[in-house]
Formats: C-alpha cells, sequence, structure tokens
C-alpha cells in the first residue's frame, strides 16, 4: 500500500519539475512575457506627452515635488526644440520648503548647436526622502515665436521625481519600473535545482526499498525527468545561442568602409562586407528635404557627396541620383526594405541621430508608413530584422509609441557612462540585452558589471586585429568596424 503512495508522490514531484522546468525555459527566452515594463506618461491639459511649453504667453512655471529617495544628489532636465531661438535667457530654480535654494542654474539658448539641451543639476544638498521641493522655470527675453519644451528624468532612468501635488497632473515624464535583477531570479532557479535534486536522490534511495515491480516504475519516471531536464535545458541554450549578438561578433560600421572610405551606407560597402562575412549591418538615416530617409550621416561634404554645396539637404529624386565620392551607390528605406528581402540572413542597426521625442516619433512613423505598401509577411519580417539604437531612455518611449520591435541596442556616446547603475536597471527593466560604448569610454569594470546582469557589451569603432584581441581578452563581446571582415 505504501508503495502506491510512493508512486502518486513520485508522479507528483516529477510533473512539478517537469512543469517549472518549461515554465522556466519559457521565462528565459521570452521574459518580455512576464516582466514587461509600463511606462506612463503625464501631461498638462492641452499638453502632449508629458512636457510644458514655456514661451512669451508662458514664460513662468513652477512644481512642487517630493523626492522619492533617501537622498537624491542629482536630476536632469532636458529642453527640446531649442534651435531656432536667438535671444533670450532660461533659469531653473529649486528651493525647499523653507524657501532655501538647494540649486540654481541660467543659460542662454542661442549658444545652443542642436535642437535640445540636457541640463544635469547637482543640488548643493541632495534632497531628502519624503521634503516637498519646488522647481521653477522661467524664460525672459524670448522672441515673438519662441518657445521650449520642457521634461526631465533622473540620472536618466529612474522614475520622476516629480509628483501630483494636490491631485493635480505633474508637469513631466512618470516611469514606473519593475526592476528585474536576472541575477537574482538565476540563483533562486538554482536553488530549485539543487531541492530536485535532492529530492530525487531521497526517492531513489527509497526505490532501493520497494519490489521490483515498483523499482522499474519509479526508474522509468526518473528516467522521464532527467530526459526532459536535459532536453529543456538544451533547448533554452540553442534558443539563446540563435541570438544575433551570440552569432555574430561584428557590425558593419555604415555598411562598412570601402576603398578607403568610411560612412558611405552605400550598396557596394553592403556588398563588400557581406561578401567578407558580415550579417549585421549599421545604417545611418537621414532625412531629405522632402521628408524621405535615406541612408546618409549626414549632409556634410566629408561624408561623400562633393557635387552639393556643404550642409545643402537635397530632395529624394536630386540624392537617388547623386554617387558618395562619385563612385558608389546612394539608398533610400525603400532600397534598404528590398535588400533585407534579398539578403534574409542579415540585421540592421539603425542609427537614426535624432533622439528628440518628436524627431523620433516621426522617422519611425516615417519607416511604418512606407511598409505599408509590403504585404503583412513581409513586413513583419522587415520589422523584426531591425535593431534599434537608442540614445536616451526617452527615445526608447518614442520608439515603441509607434511600434514595439524585437532588438534593442543602447549606444552610450550621448548618454555617457555617469550612474551606471541606473543604466544597467534600466536595461534590464527594458529588456535590451547589449550595449554599445566608445573604446575611449570602456573600462573593464564597467563591462563586468553589464556581464553581471547578462548584457553583452560592443565598443566602437576598432579596425585592427590586434586592438580587437585586446578587448576580446578583456571580455568585450562585439565590435563596431569599418574594415576588420572575418571569413
Amino acid at each position: 500500500m505504501w508503495e502506491r503512495w510512493l508512486g502518486i508522490v513520485v508522479t507528483v514531484v516529477i510533473m512539478m519539475q517537469i512543469i517549472f522546468i518549461y515554465v522556466f525555459c519559457l521565462v528565459s527566452s521570452n521574459n518580455s512575457e512576464y516582466y514587461k515594463n509600463k511606462v506612463f506618461w503625464s501631461s498638462m491639459e492641452g499638453e502632449p506627452s508629458g512636457r510644458i511649453s514655456l514661451s512669451q504667453d508662458k514664460d513662468f512655471i513652477s512644481q512642487e515635488f517630493i523626492s522619492q529617495y533617501e537622498i537624491l544628489n542629482e536630476f536632469i532636465v532636458l529642453f527640446y526644440n531649442c534651435i531656432d531661438i536667438n535671444s533670450g535667457k532660461i533659469t531653473i530654480c529649486i528651493t525647499d520648503n523653507d524657501d532655501n535654494i538647494c540649486f540654481k542654474y541660467s543659460f542662454e539658448p542661442e549658444y545652443l548647436k542642436t535642437d535640445s539641451f540636457c541640463l544635469n543639476g547637482k543640488p548643493a544638498k541632495g534632497f531628502e526622502k519624503g521634503e516637498k521641493y519646488t522647481i521653477a522655470i522661467q524664460a525672459e527675453g524670448l522672441g515673438e515665436e519662441d518657445y521650449i519644451e520642457i521634461g526631465t528624468t533622473i540620472n536618466p532612468s529612474k522614475p520622476s521625481i516629480f509628483k501630483p501635488i494636490d491631485n493635480e497632473n505633474t508637469l513631466f515624464t512618470k516611469l514606473d519600473y519593475t526592476y528585474y535583477d536576472r541575477k537574482a531570479v538565476m540563483s533562486e532557479i538554482g536553488q530549485f535545482i539543487k531541492y530536485f535534486i535532492i529530492s530525487d536522490l531521497l526517492l531513489l534511495t527509497l526505490f532501493s526499498f520497494t519490489t521490483i515491480k515498483y523499482r522499474k516504475l519509479m526508474i522509468t519516471l526518473l528516467i522521464v525527468i532527467s530526459v526532459t531536464s536535459i532536453g529543456s535545458l538544451c533547448v533554452y541554450r540553442i534558443f539563446e545561442n540563435k541570438k544575433w549578438y551570440n552569432q555574430y561578433p561584428f557590425i558593419a560600421h555604415a555598411m562598412g568602409g570601402i576603398d578607403g572610405y568610411e560612412y558611405t551606407n552605400s550598396l557596394e560597402a553592403f556588398l563588400n562586407a557581406y561578401e567578407c562575412g558580415l550579417r549585421v549591418f549599421e545604417v545611418d538615416f537621414a532625412l531629405t528635404s522632402d521628408g524621405a530617409i535615406v541612408l546618409k550621416h549626414d549632409w556634410i561634404n566629408e561624408y561623400g557627396l562633393p557635387d552639393f554645396e556643404n550642409g545643402y539637404i537635397p530632395s529624394l529624386e536630386e540624392f537617388k541620383k547623386s554617387k558618395i565620392w562619385d563612385s558608389y551607390t546612394t539608398m533610400d528605406i525603400v532600397d534598404l526594405f528590398e535588400l533585407m528581402l534579398t539578403y534574409t540572413d542579415i540585421y540592421i542597426v539603425t542609427d537614426s541621430k535624432d533622439s528628440n521625442y518628436y524627431d523620433v516619433v516621426y522617422q519611425f512613423e516615417n519607416i511604418l508608413n512606407t511598409l505599408e505598401t509590403y504585404s503583412e509577411d513581409d513586413k513583419n519580417y522587415i520589422l523584426s530584422k531591425f535593431i534599434i539604437q537608442i540614445y536616451n531612455d526617452d527615445m526608447l518611449d518614442a520608439v515603441e509609441s509607434v511600434y514595439t520591435f524585437e532588438h534593442y541596442i543602447y549606444t552610450l556616446y550621448q548618454r555617457g557612462i555617469e550612474d551606471i547603475e541606473s543604466l544597467i536597471e534600466f536595461c534590464v527593466d527594458r529588456e535590451i540585452p547589449v550595449v554599445t560604448i566608445p573604446f575611449t569610454m570602456w573600462t573593464k569594470e564597467m563591462n563586468e558589471k553589464f556581464h553581471e546582469q547578462e548584457i553583452k557589451v560592443y565598443i566602437h569603432t576598432i579596425n585592427d586585429e590586434v586592438t580587437i584581441a585586446y578587448y576580446q581578452k578583456e571580455g568585450v563581446n562585439g565590435f563596431y568596424t569599418d574594415y576588420y571582415f572575418v571569413q
């Protein structure tokens, strides 16, 4: 009788192990289904996307906030659409509950070289958890048609310090994170597997006291769980190895160099790199004067359009008729789509340059709209082969407001490597498996911190075998390259 009950117990235990291993493989291979982070934008009435504008009509805004951290030592305020502002001054001031100034800074937008300005603020004394503060932003002397959009984030990937006061909407982005620590989860899974092994050994010991009839049954069940365990883990490993960053350590920078020229983004550069064995290609996106997406780094003659005046932005027709360095074939986004459908083993890493929220939305809406002329299968296939490079946290939100892509890289040359812990937290939260870093910013300590959370590290741009071998020895996973093509 007791042998029958033992058989029932063993069967239940083995079924639990099978279910656990199935869930483990499912979560490991597609944990976005289980740990998908949600991002919420809040905004004042009449204002889009959680931002507010300063103009002559609204030259001063203020907002109370409560610090959500034990000690908050820095914050970031982003000012957008400053490029056409030729006069005036912006002042940001934060005071505590006793009107003591914790932070104050002024700048003149007329000196900005781009359309956005990132202010990294460090208060004289860290904002303390639970304390109430007031942020005031003032614009003085703006032109009649000038305006500046304002947003904020923390470091830059923590939830906003700005919380609604008196049931009013915050002026700023509000992020709701669920931190998924891969290392901790894998450690817990390891503990479960240890318990399973111990329980199986105990059951084997009990089997030695059963009759031959039941002993055969128990051993058969144990063989089933062993085969299931090994098979499931093998399937998981195969799945992991097929991910692009586990297959391809080299990315052709701007389609790869050709004949001593870099940044051509040309058809000939692609064919050359493809023939040499590369399968992941970074491409630069730029907009023509009539709003079409083309493969071009920018519109200065350094990158090869000498038949146009330096800085001139051609129309799509003009661009397609021209040659890069009078020799190489220009391509637009449609040409890229056709290339992806012809060479079905390639991935495309996007370098869209713009990180302003609205410009990003425009570019990716443009991509999706262009794909509407393709069949549903071709459209989905092309989108599955894009690897989207993001430059800051807000850019990911902008991209995913248009479409949620399968692959992302966080490239750090704009963001920098300050507060690497929050960067890693963001990458883990948002399922970004790869970061890319200029080799001048790379450190071994940083590399190890990313690897602790199973985040791959690529560096750019490296073109010689000796340097690549050095970084590979130090643990770097991959490289952007112009000329180091491996057969």
